[in-house]
């Protein structure tokens, strides 16, 4: 029996579920075998699953499905949106709330992910920026804002980031 940091992750763009993950770096001293493995999260049997073992210094993930203890959503708070006649270009600003609660009887962690606009073609003239005084970190290869939360049992939080994209008016551009 061991006890690993779980992790769960959202994305309310695409659903309102969470999916725990746990993540442990430090297990190759614990003398782990392939096979049958049994989860227990909170006291509560979840079911199991088939161990695979990774190579030694790799870290050890492991995907517990859907988290019914954790809900999101994501909700479009104010949206403004101005062109300039002779440039041909459009500026829309978007303020995005992603909303989340814990009703967990214990402290998680929790990765919330949005996606962010992009064009369909990689050569298109298009500015993206966001701004988030809630530590959202973008993340290009990726294409989305994430934040690293830290919730306590019973708790709900909302962050806000702010989407300003500048393109040209004949565009159109994905998750806008």
């Amino acid at each position: 029996f061991f006890l690993f940091s779980e992790t769960s992750t959202l994305a309310p763009a695409i659903n309102s579920s969470a999916y725990a993950m746990v993540k442990c770096s430090d297990w190759a001293d614990k003398k782990l075998m392939p096979g049958r493995a049994n989860v227990v999260s909170s006291n509560s049997y979840l079911g199991w699953y088939h161990l695979n073992i990774p190579v030694v210094g790799d870290t050890l993930d492991v995907n517990l499905g859907n988290d019914t203890h954790v809900l999101c959503s994501r909700q479009l708070s104010a949206e403004s949106s101005s062109s300039k006649r002779f440039g041909g270009k459009k500026e829309v600003i978007q303020t995005w709330e992603l909303a989340i609660e814990n009703t967990h009887s214990d402290t998680i962690k929790v990765r919330l992910a949005d996606k962010l606009p992009r064009a369909q073609n990689r050569n298109a003239d298009i500015s993206i920026s966001v701004a988030s005084t809630d530590g959202g970190v973008v993340d290009s290869a990726t294409n989305e804002i994430g934040f690293n939360l830290v919730l306590a049992p019973l708790e709900r939080r909302v962050v806000t980031y702010v989407l300003t994209v500048s393109c040209p008016s004949s565009m159109s551009l994905k998750n806008l």
